[in-house]
């Protein structure tokens, strides 16, 4: 949460932060939209398909509205400009590999205004107990109406990081007679 600078991206960590306790991450079905008390609209998810395909499952109003266009089934690198591809796929690979809390400042690469946004990205386990699902949220500092005569929304990296889970355990395995945890 200290490398967050947007109060809605603070918020949805601390929301995060309660589901998953002392486990390394929760699942996406303990995601309940209607808690969370960052800004909705501009909430993602997005799912590991393996070999570097990260996609969006779901991605909230506000962001379709930035974008044009619904984002689910594109992959992440999609709104990156072509020299910040790998490493967004980099930091979603490493935020789920970590896992870690992941965090991006992006900004817009053409010179429009709304220029600066943030993305943090949060680690979840699926249905099937991999970790394989991100909870993210992109929000911009400034907020800009988007106009039909801008171009695509696509971003640079200005700066990036991942802040390890502190104080987690394993959770595939309850420690009391081996039981399988709840998936």
């Amino acid at each position: 949460v200290d490398d967050m600078r947007h109060a809605e991206n603070r918020k949805l960590v601390r929301y995060w932060h309660g589901l998953r306790g002392a486990r390394v991450c929760p699942m996406r079905a303990e995601v309940d939209p209607r808690r969370i008390s960052a800004a909705i609209g501009n909430l993602f998810i997005l799912e590991d398909l393996g070999r570097g395909n990260v996609r969006f499952r779901l991605a909230g109003s506000a962001l379709v509205d930035a974008f044009w266009m619904e984002l689910r089934g594109l992959p992440i690198q999609s709104i990156m400009a072509a020299e910040a591809r790998q490493s967004m796929r980099e930091l979603v690979a490493e935020t789920l590999a970590e896992p870690g809390i992941g965090m991006a400042r992006l900004k817009r690469a053409d010179a429009t205004s709304g220029g600066l946004w943030e993305m943090a990205l949060l680690p979840l386990r699926s249905d099937r107990g991999q970790i394989a699902r991100v909870l993210g949220a992109l929000n911009p500092f400034e907020p800009a109406e988007a106009r039909p005569s801008d171009p695509p929304l696509v971003f640079s990296i200005d700066e990036m990081a991942i802040t390890p889970v502190e104080g987690a355990v394993d959770d595939v395995f309850f420690a009391s007679a081996g039981q399988r945890s709840g998936f």
